[in-house]
């Protein structure tokens, strides 16, 4: 999905999500969901490439989190899938993929009251653990080897 227009963008997040709703409802109830997964996980896939572009296109970073959210929901309908597969899980996600549907209409259509880039603020005052901070290093420059020059003797000859 590259180079869409704005209504080409929406118009795929809009029948993805519906789609991909109707799939988790099907996981629920069909015996078969070899099928049915594989549509599902590509819909999460297509909302999640949709959200990217609509985050470049309106310059609003909240489309991220609607793509991360996809992401979780492939995650997680697979790991239900392999282990178990309650039927109830899949109802849920369902409703929730709707409700991601209207906020991502939401997004959409609603005021944001600023103009220029959306960046949401990031949470100061909680750091992040050690492994996870950012550092700049700056390395000394290495000094070119000098040759020792002479002959060679090759390791193991005895004088």
């Amino acid at each position: 999905m590259s180079d869409l227009t704005e209504t080409e963008i929406f118009s795929c997040l809009s029948e993805n999500f519906k789609l991909a709703a109707e799939h988790c409802e099907d996981l629920a109830k069909l015996p078969a969901k070899g099928p049915t997964y594989k549509k599902l996980i590509d819909e999460l896939k297509l909302i999640e490439g949709a959200c990217r572009q609509a985050a470049y296109w309106r310059q609003d970073d909240r489309w991220f989190k609607i793509g991360l959210y996809a992401e979780e929901c492939h995650k997680k309908a697979g790991g239900w899938l392999r282990t178990f597969a309650p039927s109830k899980y899949f109802l849920k996600l369902a409703e929730a993929l709707r409700a991601g549907h209207m906020k991502a209409e939401e997004f959409k259509t609603k005021k944001t009251g600023q103009t220029g880039m959306l960046l949401t603020e990031l949470n100061v005052g909680h750091e992040a653990p050690l492994r996870q901070r950012a550092y700049s290093v700056i390395l000394p420059k290495p000094e070119p080897r000098k040759s020792p020059g002479g002959i060679i003797i090759p390791s193991g000859v005895i004088h």
